[in-house]
């Protein structure tokens, strides 16, 4: 008995000095499991893709192609499904910083819904392979994809400005891309906008030909104010919107009434756009959310 009160007087004061001297965790995760956890605790088989990488591409969902065990549909340009172990639609929960982009009243087939965040809004994207449905419900019967926006921090009490720009230029589809961010702010409080734009040619295929219509415009921007007034006390309010005005879609038919040869029925999605309003205030004691 006497030794084991020496062993938890003698881990009661390493701790302290442990998280003085700046030992925390790395890496969390907390999609998995709604709380700060080490990766090591976690066992949901999950994926994490920095927004670097998301910021890259032309469309959020690009930055999902290649992860184990989920796959892309994108049978329309502007547009991309996220399959999880071929679970796709309303049982794939897909979440931005925590509130839902899709519910049960979404039809069970691929939906496009997660291409219209913008991508200059991205930190990372956390994917989620499994069935956490004691978590999250019944819409993720196949997984969650969670999109957790960037919210850039200060550290001194002068105001500090800081910015990226970025120009895309692609022959293949004749695609031009523009992107821009801009922060302002201090340790109290922080302003955001970022604004892209997109367009592209219809796609260029090994003969040479091109096939059309498969080029489309894109336009986003978002707006962020974040403040610390006050110790234990928060306020965010983030807008997003993006617009795709005119999107082609183009499904091959089969043969029938009347046809020798499978043919085309061609439609335009005008236009598939996104608004989405999150406000958010917090107290020590907890975080109410209204979007």
């Amino acid at each position: 008995m006497l030794n084991r009160l020496f062993f938890l007087c003698a881990v009661a004061l390493a701790l302290p000095a442990a998280f003085a001297d700046g030992d925390a965790i790395d890496e969390i995760k907390v999609t998995a499991s709604k709380r700060p956890l080490e990766t090591s605790e976690i066992a949901a088989a999950i994926t994490l893709i920095d927004g670097s990488e998301v910021r890259s591409e032309k469309l959020v969902t690009d930055a999902i192609t290649g992860v184990a065990g989920v796959s892309l549909q994108q049978t329309t340009p502007g547009q991309g499904a996220v399959i999880v172990r071929g679970l796709k639609g309303s049982s794939i929960l897909h979440l931005v910083d925590g509130m839902r982009l899709n519910n049960a009243i979404f039809r069970s087939a691929p939906t496009q819904y997660a291409a219209l965040v913008p991508t200059s809004a991205i930190e990372r994207i956390e994917i989620v392979r499994g069935s956490p449905t004691s978590l999250y419900g019944s819409d993720a019967v196949g997984g969650v994809v969670q999109m957790v926006t960037r919210v850039p921090t200060f550290d001194s009490s002068e105001t500090t400005f800081a910015g990226d720009a970025s120009l895309a230029l692609d022959t293949a589809e004749l695609m031009r891309s523009v992107k821009g961010t801009l922060d302002a702010g201090n340790d109290r409080y922080v302003v955001s906008a970022s604004a892209e734009y997109l367009q592209t040619g219809d796609r260029h295929i090994g003969g040479g030909e091109r096939i059309a219509p498969s080029g489309y415009e894109s336009k986003a921007g978002r707006l962020l104010f974040a403040a610390t007034p006050v110790e234990g006390r928060r306020w965010l309010l983030d807008l997003h919107y993006l617009e795709q005005p005119d999107t082609p879609r183009i499904d091959e038919l089969v043969p029938g009434f009347g046809q020798d040869e499978p043919s085309s029925s061609e439609f335009f999605f005008r236009p598939n756009r996104r608004s989405f309003v999150h406000g958010q205030f917090s107290q020590a004691d907890g975080w109410l959310n209204v979007d």
